[in-house]
């Protein structure tokens, strides 16, 4: 709140000076011009910016379609999560269960995704299981591994990352799809 006697200080300053209706006009179009603002940039921040969100199979499906990634029909979704940004494209991640054994889990990725390189063995040491969030989607490290990835569109933006892990009970996909 303005306290009275800078109103009443302001209102005398206004009176008294030849220029009073440019000065006003000044000062009402600035007040506008921050309103604006502040409206405008209050609403491009998203409340759900940053935080991770669930979704559903058919959403997961899409996000990884548009990226260029399919996932073999022998694997189930399990869950799935989106992290919205505050422009460009969400990320996402999910996990799908396998129906068989490590190796043919690894051949119909293979198959059903051929221009990803080949997946690669690799140890919970491996720098691309650092990030949390792989976290998201339950993942953790398992007795058998690999990954492979593939750099997206737009010269790297939308990369998506794959991990496939057998852990004796059975086979998991992990795959994270980085937004921009």
């Amino acid at each position: 709140m303005i306290p009275r006697w800078t109103l009443t200080k302001c209102s005398k300053q206004m009176k008294e000076s030849s220029l009073r209706p440019q000065q006003s006009a000044r000062r009402i179009c600035l007040g506008v011009v921050a309103a604006v603002a502040v409206t405008l940039g209050s609403g491009a921040c998203s409340s759900e910016e940053g935080k991770s969100v669930s979704v559903g199979s058919s959403e997961m499906e899409d996000a990884l379609t548009d990226r260029g990634f399919t996932v073999p029909a022998s694997f189930t979704f399990t869950e799935g999560h989106e992290v919205k940004g505050f422009v460009g494209t969400a990320s996402y991640g999910a996990k799908y269960e396998g129906a068989g054994p490590f190796d043919r889990a690894a051949a119909e990725i293979v198959e059903a995704d051929p221009k990803f390189p080949a997946l690669q063995t690799i140890a919970c040491a491996d720098p691309v299981l650092t990030s949390p969030a792989w976290k998201l989607a339950g993942f953790s490290c398992a007795d058998q591994m690999s990954k492979t990835g593939y750099p997206g569109t737009d010269g790297g933006l939308d990369t998506v990352t794959l991990i496939l892990t057998s852990d004796g009970w059975g086979t998991h996909l992990f795959v994270r799809a980085e937004g921009h």
